[in-house]
């Protein structure tokens, strides 16, 4: 459950509005259940108009498939939000990811982003000293 976004009956918004979806259901507010969470961005033509669409993942996997199903699209991005407390003046960090690159033996992610900064999420956190050089693949790459 840590890597979710959870709903609450008490946010569920039930007044009756013309641009309500038969099928879906709305929200007001929804808890992340994650450290690191993710907006996929996405603008696309509908009828000759430019329409922008987002969505909210915790996963990175599960935004870069997001983004892929929008395609054929205008221009995508996806932004990272992630607590730094020993980073930018003990602030959370919301940008834009450049590359995202999982580490194969902890599970770790390793997120480039666009204004140049680098974090590492999840998995054990090891001593510098101690660092062993692990094997990466590449998840997500932002298209330019």
């Amino acid at each position: 459950m840590p890597h979710q976004i959870r709903t609450t009956l008490r946010h569920e918004d039930t007044s009756e509005a013309l641009y309500k979806e038969r099928g879906s259901r709305y929200w007001t507010a929804a808890e992340l259940l994650a450290p690191t969470w993710f907006v996929v961005e996405t603008c696309i033509e509908i009828s000759g108009v430019n329409e922008i669409r987002r969505w909210v993942t915790t996963s990175i996997r599960e935004a870069t498939q997001i983004q892929l199903g929008q395609a054929p699209f205008i221009w995508s991005q996806i932004f990272v939000c992630i607590r730094a407390p020993l980073s930018v003046r003990s602030a959370t960090v919301f940008e834009v990811v450049d590359e995202a690159y999982q580490l194969l033996a902890s599970g770790a992610y390793v997120y480039q982003l666009a204004n140049g900064m680098s974090f590492k999420t999840g998995g054990e956190q090891l001593p510098v000293d101690n660092a062993a050089p692990e094997e990466l693949t590449l998840v997500y790459a932002r298209r330019r």
